[in-house]
C-alpha cells in the first residue's frame, strides 16, 4: 500500500474504460435504439459509432445511421437520440474496486486527476452519476486543452496544470489505449499503466506491439496500487 514515502506523486488516469464501463454501456444504449427503430442491426449501429466521421458523443451518428436505413425523420431522430443518451447513462458503472482505490491513493497523499476527451459537462454528469467527482483532486477535459487524445500536448498540460512538468516520472497515468493513452503519456515521460480490462478491440491495440510499450499492465483498477 502507498506510503507517504511513495516515488509516485501523482496520479493520472483516463475516464472512459478505464474508470468506467462506457463500452458495456453504449452497448446497451445502441441496442436499445435497434429495438425502438425496429430496423438494423446492433453490431452494424455499434460499429457505425465507432466508425463514425463524428466524435463518439455526437448524436449525429444516430440521425445518419436513420438515413442510412431510409428511415430518418427529425422527430424520430429526437426521440431515439433522447433514448440513447438515457439508457447509456442508466447503464455507466465505475468498474469494481475504482472508488475504493482512488480513496486509498488519495489517503496516501497522492492526488488523482483524470484527464479525459469527454468535454466537462459529459464528464462531470457520468462521473457525478457513479459517484466519482467528488474523489476526485481535478479533472482535465477536452475542453480545457483544445486537444485529443494521442496528442501530447493533453499530457503536458496535465503536469503544467499539477505541477509536475519537472517530474513526469514521478507520475503514473492509468488509461486502456495502447495508441492514445500509452504512447503519449510515455512520450513526455510519465510512468504508464495499461488497464488491459478496458481494451475492446481499438485498431492497434494490441499487448504485443513493441512500439506501443507500456511500464505495467493490469486486469483490476485496484492493481494501480502495487506501482505508487
Amino acid at each position: 500500500m502507498a506510503t507517504e514515502k511513495n516515488r509516485i506523486k501523482c496520479v493520472f488516469s483516463d475516464l472512459d474504460n478505464t474508470i468506467l464501463d462506457f463500452h458495456t454501456a453504449r452497448r446497451i444504449a445502441c441496442g436499445a435504439v435497434i429495438d425502438r427503430m425496429g430496423a438494423g442491426d446492433r453490431e452494424e449501429f455499434h460499429d457505425w459509432y465507432l466508425s463514425s466521421v463524428y466524435d463518439i458523443e455526437d448524436l449525429r451518428n444516430i440521425a445518419d445511421y436513420q438515413k442510412h436505413l431510409g428511415i430518418y425523420s427529425n422527430g424520430f431522430y429526437l426521440e431515439c437520440a433522447r433514448l440513447y443518451e438515457s439508457v447509456k447513462m442508466e447503464n455507466i458503472r465505475a468498474y469494481p474496486g475504482v472508488c475504493d482505490t482512488i480513496d486509498r491513493i488519495r489517503a496516501a497523499g497522492i492526488p488523482v486527476i483524470v484527464v479525459t476527451d469527454a468535454t466537462i459537462d459529459h464528464a462531470m454528469l457520468r462521473l457525478s452519476h457513479t459517484d466519482i467527482l467528488r474523489r476526485l483532486d481535478g479533472l482535465i477535459t477536452a475542453d480545457m486543452t483544445g486537444l485529443k487524445k494521442p496528442a501530447e500536448g493533453i499530457y503536458r498540460f496535465a503536469l503544467s496544470e499539477t505541477g509536475m512538468e519537472n517530474c513526469p516520472e514521478k507520475t503514473l497515468f492509468v488509461g486502456d489505449s495502447l495508441r492514445r493513452d500509452i504512447t503519449p503519456a510515455k512520450s513526455v515521460g510519465m510512468e504508464t499503466v495499461l488497464a488491459s480490462y478496458g481494451d475492446h478491440g481499438e485498431k492497434g491495440n494490441t499487448l504485443s506491439r513493441p512500439e506501443y510499450p507500456a511500464d505495467h499492465i493490469i486486469e483490476k483498477y485496484e492493481e494501480i496500487l502495487e506501482y505508487l
